[in-house]
This record gives C-alpha cells, sequence and structure tokens, in this order.
C-alpha cells in the first residue's frame, strides 16, 4: 500500500505538476490497494521510471524555476499554493524517504532472519553495515 502511494505521489508530482502532462490521481485508491501484485508494482515502477526520465529531459534549466499552482487533485492534502518546478521534483524526493525510509528499516529485521547469522549489508546500508 504504501509503495503504490509513494508512485502515485511520484506520478502526480513529477509528470503531472513539475512537467505538465495530463495525469490523474486516485489518492484514496492509493491506500486501499492491498499489495497483493508485486509483478504489477514493479511493473508500474518500470514504466514510471521510463515516462519520468523522457519528460525530465525536456526540462531546461530554466524551467527549474516557473512558478505553478497544481491543481486540488494532484496536490493531495491541504490546500494548493504557488511553487516552483524545482519544488516540486524536491517534494518528491522528500516524499519518497518520509515514507520509503522507514519501510527500508522494517525490513532489516525479517531480512536478518531469513539470512542467518553473517548477513551481507542490505542494499541501502553500504559497504560498512553488519
Amino acid at each position: 500500500m504504501i509503495a503504490t502511494h509513494t508512485l502515485g505521489n511520484a506520478r502526480a508530482w513529477v509528470l503531472g505538476i513539475a512537467c505538465g502532462q495530463p495525469v490523474g490521481r486516485d489518492r484514496p485508491g492509493e491506500f486501499a490497494s492491498a499489495g497483493d501484485d508485486a509483478a504489477r508494482l514493479r511493473a508500474d515502477v518500470a514504466a514510471f521510471v521510463r515516462e519520468m526520465t523522457a519528460a525530465l529531459d525536456r526540462l531546461s534549466p530554466a524551467d527549474l524555476d516557473r512558478r505553478l499552482v497544481p491543481t486540488k487533485e494532484l496536490w493531495g492534502e491541504n490546500e494548493p499554493h504557488e511553487i516552483s518546478v524545482r519544488d516540486a521534483l524536491l517534494q518528491v524526493i522528500e516524499h519518497a524517504s518520509l515514507h520509503l525510509g522507514p519501510c527500508a528499516a522494517d525490513a532489516r529485521p525479517a531480512a536478518l532472519a531469513v539470512a542467518g547469522p553473517n548477513p551481507r549489508p542490505l542494499p541501502w546500508e553500504g559497504r560498512g553495515a553488519q
């Protein structure tokens, strides 16, 4: 559920708000997802990465300072206010770290239980973690 929500947020803010593409968002539906189709989620993430890469390639450095007021549908909670394209992109990073950081921390005990007594560092932990 949280991965689906984070992906929905990223699509709305990168493609819709920052890049101005027509994107719909069903925020309540993001929270209603059951997480029972990992293959579908992986495919959705891969499609988003392709779309995001193409959309960001079309932005110029000057576009990052362009000011806009996002639609309520894409904004999410609270009332939208004027932001820059740069602000929109930074929001995606902040939002993803807010949700996915705790997910990574929560995954460590399960990963250790599966890995046994001498596990390798998890991918997000770097070289020195044990």
